[in-house]
């Protein structure tokens, strides 16, 4: 058993405290104690009410995460380049704040929907235990530990490049096609539709409301319009059922005492 490293066990703990407000800001950094260090472990689980990953790869030291523990909701959050991450239940992404150089990676564990937003000079890459998936600008979704399968992929729309990190052999799969790796091997085969699971119920933490009205908007395919631009950093949890984009707008509003008019151009939220 590898001896835990307690002062990267803490630069692990902290980055994730300060990303869930659970700490103030402190003046001056003390050396945490190994016995202090289990502590925050145990009050972090308290708190967050969700699991702790014991993070193997070193280079998930320094990237943001974000898990979802509901197993009937899909957690929704949106990148710093815009790109949607949709986690199903018992699935997590690890990402970094900003992206940066000439590609956008993040890891995965679970079943997740990505919605990425297209930039052809910085491919976006999604990285699995045995897989490397690449792409420009798609919709797609990937489980992993499906089954007998420990990797699929369907595609949505648009074109992806999966590749096994075993042996580099790679496959395109586009539009209406999933990749699943079979007994070692890539295999091929038809899409039959497994999309709207992660749309029908929706919970958003802590999310800016620009980026939850950006996705009821690409969901329902309705212009919805801030009205105001102090809005569009106004935070919000919010968890949508089954529910009209109408109906959702009329929650936001109600949540952050805002008013909404519906035109013929769109939905329009403002200031009352």
């Amino acid at each position: 058993m590898n001896a835990i490293n307690t002062d990267e066990a803490w630069k692990v703990l902290y980055n994730r405290l300060k990303q869930e407000d659970l700490i103030p800001e402190e003046k001056t950094a003390h050396r945490i104690q190994p016995w202090n260090l289990a502590a925050a472990i145990l009050l972090l689980c308290l708190l967050t009410g969700t699991g702790i990953f014991m993070l193997s790869d070193k280079q998930k030291n320094n990237l943001l995460s974000k898990t979802n523990n509901d197993v009937g909701t899909t957690l929704v959050t949106t990148l710093e380049d815009g790109s949607i991450v949709y986690l199903a239940g018992q699935t997590s992404v690890y990402y970094p704040p900003l992206f940066s150089g000439d590609e956008r990676r993040v890891k995965i564990e679970g079943d997740a929907l990505f919605d990425v937003r297209k930039e052809p000079e910085r491919p976006f890459l999604v990285e699995t235990k045995h897989i490397l998936v690449k792409v420009h600008g798609t919709t797609f979704r990937i489980h992993t530990n499906k089954g007998n399968f420990p990797f699929e992929l369907s595609v949505k729309h648009g074109l992806v490049e999966i590749t096994k990190k075993s042996d580099g052999k790679s496959i395109l799969a586009s539009t209406g096609e999933t990749v699943s790796l079979e007994g070692g091997n890539l295999v091929k085969k038809d899409t039959e539709g497994e999309f709207t699971q992660f749309t029908s119920t929706m919970k958003f933490k802590d999310e800016p409301l620009e980026n939850i009205l950006k996705v009821l908007k690409e969901n329902s395919g309705t212009n919805i319009v801030l009205e105001s631009e102090d809005l569009k950093n106004q935070v919000l949890t919010v968890t949508f059922k089954n529910q009209s984009v109408n109906s959702m707008v009329k929650t936001i509003c109600i949540a952050l005492n805002l008013s909404f008019a519906e035109k013929s151009d769109g939905i329009f939220i403002y200031k009352p």
